[in-house]
């Protein structure tokens, strides 16, 4: 009674253990060929064959020295479906093998490889696991030099485009990518172009607002304007909207904030209209108009729920509590702020 049978016409090991003992005993030839064998039977299937498992098998059996291209071909579309189903560490597992059948068949990085470092990085910085994205959008960014490819450049600077500026170090890092990116652009005028400006204007307003926010944001705004782009419009919308912090703005800035949702979601561009919604938030309560706030933080926290990313979701337990304590009512806040 170590293999029972389940429905189908199916077998699988009566626990855990037994399936793990007899694993751990196979000689490292015989797993190998076994995770090959399991992986060309999957593959068969066609269509009807699941892709976590195709690539699971694939990527196990690496080693052999046959199968690189298969193994990627399947971790990568595992990892889209993966990012399609919102299960972002899933879609990074998938990632990451993708890149290592990738480095075993290719003696040199090339444009696939950036690829699948920016699609790394993109599901680790959905998952909330900031480190991870950032080595993943450095090691596109260290091909794309590699190979002088601004575009990709750009791409692995706009990494952590969705993310609010909070100052620091990392931000520093940032900055200098994003004027590398920047310069390698030249004077195109281009959709990216004005993304990465943007995004170079947004983090300039969280570490040394001046000036340069002030011009950088005007001028992204204006280009951004007569390229008609919707997610480039978003990004420059919300770049004058960080570069106009002071309160006798704040009326502008809703608006601002309410045009970035409003682009957003012609463009279909979720992390955007999650970033426009925040900034509403934040004007509304400056100009106390609790009752608009109320009904915007209830579409916010509800495709949080939706998209079930950890730092939106915490931005949401952030307001739940900011919220009890701008009525007063101290316990419950305290509670929901230890709940965040």
């Amino acid at each position: 009674r170590l293999v029972v049978p389940t429905a189908g016409g199916r077998y699988r090991f009566a626990h855990a253990i037994v399936r793990d003992t007899i694993y751990a005993g196979l000689a490292t030839g015989r797993r190998l060929g076994l995770h090959a064998a399991v992986a060309r039977v999957l593959q068969d299937q066609g269509p009807a064959a699941d892709l976590s498992q195709l690539s699971y098998h694939w990527w196990a059996a690496l080693p052999l020295g046959t199968g690189a291209a298969e193994a990627e071909d399947y971790a990568r579309r595992a990892g889209d479906r993966a990012m399609a189903l919102l299960a972002y560490e899933e879609a990074a597992t998938h990632y990451q093998r993708a890149s290592d059948a990738h480095q075993r068949s290719h003696r040199a990085p090339d444009p696939d490889l950036c690829e699948l470092a920016l699609a790394l990085g993109a599901a680790h910085a959905a998952a909330g696991r900031v480190p991870d994205a950032g080595r993943a959008f450095a090691q596109a960014a260290a091909v794309a030099r590699q190979l002088g490819l601004p575009d990709y450049l750009a791409r692995a600077a706009l990494g952590f485009e969705g993310e609010l500026v909070t100052g620091g170090d990392v931000w520093e890092e940032r900055r200098a990518l994003l004027e590398e990116a920047r310069d390698a652009l030249g004077d195109c005028v281009s959709p990216l172009r004005v993304r990465v400006t943007a995004k170079l204007a947004d983090v300039l307003a969280g570490l040394e607002p001046g000036p340069r926010v002030a011009a950088l944001s005007r001028e992204v705004l204006r280009t951004a304007v007569q390229l008609g782009n919707d997610a480039g419009l978003a990004a420059a919308l919300h770049a004058r909207h960080q570069a106009l912090a002071m309160p006798a703005h704040a009326g502008e800035r809703a608006e601002l904030a309410r045009r970035v949702v409003e682009r957003s979601e012609s463009a279909s561009a979720t992390t955007w209209a999650m970033i426009g919604r925040l900034d509403r938030l934040a004007d509304l309560v400056e100009l106390g108009d609790m009752v608009r706030f109320d009904a915007e933080f209830a579409a916010y926290a509800g495709a949080a729920r939706e998209l079930r990313r950890p730092h939106d979701l915490w931005r949401a337990a952030v307001m739940r509590a900011m919220r009890a304590l701008f009525d007063g009512r101290l316990d419950v806040g305290a509670t929901l702020a230890d709940e965040a």
